[in-house]
């Protein structure tokens, strides 16, 4: 009865050591692979936003801005951000400046790309793209976000005008 007793209390024992081990070799597994997918998608998203400031530097946005022109460059500008958008696995991607740095409520969007796909099912172009000057609205963005966006500098544009956004669904 006693040796019956003692073998219960083994595999008892074995039993829960086995899940503790297995529970902690799957927090461990669960750890290292988020690190390392969120590793690749700060890699992936830093290539696209270099992509982007290299567009954004060939045709000289910070200018566009300055002087709120919407010209072949802008054009130019938004054909290259639909391509990476189209080429990428990106939901969004944007440029927002702001008129007063001070003045986190004085966002205003640059410029937008969009899919073909997106296009295709507009009505207008509007429905699909924001255009030079637009105000952001209070629901894009909040509080500290806006906050946020103000204390990053672009390598691009030291001015801090210029941010790029980049948005991922999986």
């Amino acid at each position: 009865m006693k040796n019956k007793s003692l073998k219960y209390k083994i595999a008892i024992g074995c039993i829960i050591f086995t899940m503790i081990l297995t529970f902690a070799v799957a927090a461990i597994g669960y750890y290292q692979y988020n690190k390392n997918m969120m590793q690749k998608y700060q890699n992936y998203s830093g290539t696209i936003v270099k992509i982007a400031e290299s567009v954004l530097e060939e045709y000289h946005m910070v200018e566009l801005i300055e002087t709120q022109t919407m010209d072949v460059s802008y054009d130019r500008i938004r054909k290259e951000f639909n391509s990476i958008k189209e080429n990428s696995d990106i939901a969004y991607i944007f440029v927002i400046y702001f008129e007063d740095t001070d003045d986190p409520y004085s966002m205003r969007y640059a410029i937008n790309g969009a899919r073909q796909e997106e296009l295709d099912v507009a009505q207008s172009e509007s429905e699909v793209y924001s255009y030079m000057g637009e105000v952001c609205g209070e629901a894009d963005f909040d509080e500290a976000m806006r906050q946020e966006y103000l204390q990053i500098p672009l390598a691009c544009c030291p001015m801090q005008i210029i941010w790029i956004f980049l948005w991922q669904c999986w």
